[in-house]
């Protein structure tokens, strides 16, 4: 039955499959002194893994705790049960029951540094997985310390330039960010993007966190302050805009000069202001850009907002008598 179960299995009959396991292990619970404990545990994940595969999530789920039940307490097992709670874990997880999942993630987590101690790489992605749950539950100081254990063995074991360093910098910041914390953020940020720059996300969330940071500084009338925000803000964007085939941050980057335009203005450099903006006019990119993304929908309200801002401009030029320009 169990052979009969896999061969129909990886013939894409799932639903046979799991007919043939059931009835194997109904015959296996009838005479379980014949078989060894940790095989029945086995073929009951196995069932579990299966059902997940046709999206029986609740019964897939009884299989799994069927399958801990078996093992626990038992001698060597340790990393076995370890695997089965994280599987459970991401279970309830997509099921929505997160007080659930972080439970049985923090014994998968406990299991796992019985076996082999608490800095070994397995242990660094059970964190991250550990920090992702607690930030989509709004525990941000919970995500941040497990983000900070998770970025110290990736570095240990791959160095600090390696890709998944980069993602839990940008994890890490993302915990910081939605906290409140928006230096600490925009640090870990810098880190992401300095070890990917062509990744967009990280990009992105920089882009943003020195935005706010810039309009924070004009609030308090730090003007000096929030120029420096705002030209590191833009070279992010240029780049983001230069990296991408589709120019997607063309009109953000746009937004962005005129309003660096605007603070010099506010801080009465009607020179530099109008510089800024002329500056905005003689891109090379500007009026192909403008063409190509006037054209599609979602673009067209932006379009309009910096069409009026190129009257303002123009406004501006009267103010100062320039009537001509």
């Amino acid at each position: 039955l169990l052979a009969w179960s896999e061969n129909s299995y990886n013939s894409g009959n799932q639903f046979v499959a799991i007919e043939r396991m059931k009835e194997a292990l109904s015959i296996i619970h009838e005479s379980l002194d014949d078989f060894d404990v940790e095989q029945v545990a086995m073929f009951h994940r196995r069932v579990g893994q299966m059902l997940l595969d046709i999206g029986e999530r609740d019964t897939a789920l009884k299989e799994m705790e069927v399958s801990v039940q078996l093992l626990q307490d038992r001698s060597g097992a340790d990393l076995m049960v370890s695997k089965l709670h994280d599987t459970i874990a991401k279970i309830l997880q997509g099921m929505g029951r997160h007080a659930d999942s972080l439970s049985h993630y923090h014994r998968a987590l406990a299991g796992l540094v019985k076996q082999v101690g608490s800095e070994h790489a397995f242990v660094g992605m059970l964190k991250n997985e550990i920090g992702q749950l607690k930030l989509l539950t709004a525990d941000y100081e919970g995500a941040v310390a497990d983000f900070s254990c998770a970025l110290e063995i990736a570095e240990r074991e791959n160095g600090p330039h390696d890709a998944r360093v980069a993602t839990l910098h940008h994890s890490r910041g993302h915990a910081y960010y939605k906290a409140g914390n928006r230096l600490a953020a925009m640090d870990d940020y810098t880190k992401a993007v300095a070890i990917q720059p062509q990744e967009e996300e990280f990009g992105a969330s920089f882009v943003t966190v020195l935005r706010e940071l810039s309009i924070e500084k004009e609030k308090q009338k730090d003007f000096a302050a929030a120029l420096a925000y705002l030209e590191e803000c833009i070279k992010s964007v240029e780049t983001i805009n230069n990296n991408s085939d589709h120019h997607a941050f063309f009109f953000v980057l746009v937004d962005l000069l005129f309003t660096l335009g605007d603070l010099h203005k506010k801080s009465n450099n009607y020179e530099a202001a109008t510089k800024e903006y002329m500056n905005i006019l003689s891109r090379d990119d500007f009026k192909s850009c403008w063409e190509e993304f006037g054209l599609e929908e979602e673009n067209r309200q932006m379009q309009r907002v910096v069409a009026e801002r190129l009257r303002s401009v123009g406004d501006l030029y009267l103010t100062l008598r320039q009537d001509y320009e």
